[in-house]
Formats: C-alpha cells, structure tokens, sequence
C-alpha cells in the first residue's frame, strides 16, 4: 500500500530528525534538523486524513477526520506537558531519545491499521 509506506516512510525521516537535534552542537545542526522534521511532515501529514477518509463508512467522513484531528491536538497538548516533565528531569537529550523510542509505535500502528477490515474483505476505496 502506498500511502502505508508513506507513512512509514514519514516516521522513519521525523525519527532521524530527533536523533539529529539530540546531537545537535550548534543552531546549524538545529536548522538541518528542522529541514529533516519537515520532510518527514511532508510525507506523513497529507496522508493521515487520506487513510480516515478512506476508512470510514460513506456519509461519515467528516465525523472521522474529526476523531483524527481530536487525537492531534491532543498530541499537541499533552506532548509538551510531558516532553518537558521529561527534559526537567532527564535531560533534552534523553528527552528526544525516548521521542524517538516512542516512534516504533507510529510504525506498527501504521503496519497493523488496516488487518481487520482486510479480513472482513473490505477493500478501502479511493473517494478523493
């Protein structure tokens, strides 16, 4: 599937991003760190919202894309919260070790999504 790729694809640059900017000496490795979070972006964002369109039932489109930007901004809202407990605590560089550690779960997540509606023999189509 190519958008599961993407995806995957997505997670693995914003990975590399973290371990970048976790060795990150001067503002120029910071700056090329930040060039390498937004090709990840690139890839995984657009195709977030394509994966929940996709899967929802006819009619409820906009129901799910709701759900998915529901759990964003959650992310946006606790990921601070705790990113800062950790680097308080710990230490930045820690900090982004375990952002990156947590990166296998966006991984196998993306590899699993889609099993059990292949099981049931529903095949997600294209409504874009």
């Amino acid at each position: 599937n190519k958008i599961k790729m993407q995806i995957i694809i997505g997670i693995i640059i914003f990975s590399i991003s973290y371990i970048v900017v976790s060795f990150a000496g001067s503002f120029t490795m910071f700056i090329v760190a930040m060039v390498i979070v937004t090709f990840g972006e690139m890839f995984v964002w657009p195709a977030v919202p394509t994966i929940a369109s996709q899967l929802s039932p006819k009619g409820r489109e906009g129901f799910y894309q709701g759900i998915v930007n529901s759990f964003a901004t959650m992310g946006r809202m606790f990921g601070p919260f705790f990113g800062g407990i950790l680097a308080d605590q710990y230490g930045m560089q820690v900090m982004l070790f375990i952002l990156t550690a947590f990166m296998i779960i966006p991984i196998i997540t993306s590899l699993l999504y889609d099993r059990p509606i292949k099981k049931a023999g529903y095949q997600p189509e294209s409504r874009l």
